[in-house]
């Protein structure tokens, strides 16, 4: 969730996002059949098909995002199609204003390479109010990066309509109770807090200090469930958290919705999370807007969680790639970005943050290369200043914060030389929500700084 300015060197790269505002859609293959909604391709000898069970389209920025996805025949494979556009309209879109996706079992089996302009295609040749037909083909890779052509690609899905959606019945159910100590701003407040568990929303009105001892407290939110493990979501104005919750048979699961400590790790990666930010001393109120799109790419074998990134300030999209796992939260760099400007274009994975680690450890990432033929090691050295503290962005307290700061280098006969330098605030449960830049030596005042203002996380 962070450009830097001066020490990297950037390669524009526009992604198709999960988006704000939802306009057609159709969940679950609600109106749709076998036979109305329908996807196929071939990829060599291999022929694939399957029905279409998603259908909508998101606006952001005055941008239409269209989305279909779908399941195999066989119930194993997703796929899934994006074309973006200022308006959709019966024509022809080539990346990097559409993408093609198919998985298995939540690994990427082909995708098209969102930097290879022209490489693939999307083409509309029907779309209005109730449905939308075309046709896709082109260039991709399969799981190994190895490159594959996508042929006879077809698709026919319908958007929502009117029809009475039926809930079907709740066997093998249990009950899940959301109740909080206090309502939104925390303290003696009593303002309702808006939540949801799966599909079903509603609010907590009444706080007690003690857990409630049974589900269907007064002022608590119940709802009863099949058996299973779901999302609970809470919202507080423009602030949210968000948890997961298991539902046991005949069980009564209660769950503390606390804003003060809110769950999960410094970096959530969850679908639909999303971050805006303002430039401090800018005359925007949004400066740059960050999205997890729930969509992965691979690179090595390694698979990658795919960010948008958009900054209004100098107008373009990006794409950013993280993984993480046991407290280590690492950031992937493409060789088209080729962060440490070496001869030839080299990727880098980097650790950004391990919350394992107590203020003032080093921890380093180091590259080989050479610039300008001289044999150089790149590195990019990082150390907490401050972990578990309260901190205040943007008039939000957040009371867990650790402070990190990244240090970029180049190492030339054993002597390594700081070129560059940010401080990043990660808040748990919340992702990053300060981001400074210092551009030269001493490093003691930042030239940029981005306070996050608005976070929804999933």
């Amino acid at each position: 969730m962070k450009r830097l300015k001066q020490f990297l060197v950037f390669a524009t790269l526009t992604l198709l996002v999960f988006a704000c505002k939802k306009e057609y859609s159709v969940e679950n293959g609600q109106g749709l059949t076998a036979t109305t909604a329908q996807w196929s391709f071939t990829e060599g000898a291999n022929k694939f098909k399957g029905p279409i069970d998603t259908a909508f389209v998101d606006t952001l920025n005055s941008v239409l995002f269209l989305t279909l996805e779908g399941v195999s025949d066989n119930g194993t494979d997703n796929i899934s199609l994006q074309v973006f556009a200022p308006g959709l309209k019966v024509g022809t879109y080539l990346t990097p204003q559409c993408s093609f996706d198919y998985q298995r079992s939540g690994s990427t089996i082909y995708q098209n390479d969102l930097t290879a302009a022209g490489a693939f295609t999307i083409s509309i040749t029907h779309i209005d109010s109730a449905s939308i037909s075309g046709t896709f083909n082109g260039k991709a890779v399969d799981k190994n990066g190895a490159p594959v052509t996508i042929t006879d690609g077809k698709f026919t899905g319908k958007f929502k309509s009117s029809s009475t959606v039926v809930t079907p019945p709740v066997t093998d159910s249990g009950q899940v109770m959301l109740w909080s100590k206090a309502g939104c701003g925390g303290g003696t407040s009593a303002t309702p807090i808006n939540v949801s568990v799966s599909n079903k929303s509603g609010q907590i009105t009444t706080f007690t200090q003690t857990e409630p001892t049974s589900c269907g407290a007064a002022g608590s939110f119940t709802v009863k469930l099949p058996v299973g493990t779901y999302t609970w979501k809470a919202k507080c104005s423009t602030d949210s958290i968000a948890g997961s919750v298991t539902v046991s048979l005949n069980g009564c699961t209660k769950v503390l919705v606390d804003f003060t400590n809110p769950p999960g790790d410094y970096f959530p990666i969850t679908p639909g999370s999303n971050w805006t930010s303002m430039l401090e001393g800018g005359t925007t109120s949004d400066s740059t807007y960050t999205l997890s799109t729930g969509a992965f790419k691979a690179f090595g074998g390694t698979s990658y969680s795919i960010f948008t990134y958009h900054d209004y300030i100098n107008g373009f999209f990006d794409s950013l790639y993280y993984r993480k796992g046991g407290g280590l939260y690492y950031e992937y760099y493409t060789d088209s970005v080729n962060i440490f400007n070496f001869d030839v274009p080299t990727a880098v994975e980097y650790l950004f943050l391990n919350d394992n680690l107590a203020p003032g450890v080093i921890w380093k990432t180091e590259k080989q290369g050479t610039v300008q033929t001289v044999a150089v090691t790149g590195r990019i050295q990082g150390q907490i200043l401050a972990k578990a503290v309260p901190a205040t962005v943007a008039g939000i307290t957040y009371p867990d914060v650790i402070k990190v700061q990244l240090s970029y280098m180049y190492v030339y006969n054993n002597i390594p030389t700081e070129v560059f330098r940010t401080e990043e605030w990660f808040a748990r449960g919340k992702g990053m929500i300060k981001y400074m830049e210092y551009p030269s030596t001493p490093f003691t005042t930042p030239n940029y700084i981005l306070n996050t203002t608005r976070i929804q996380v999933y």
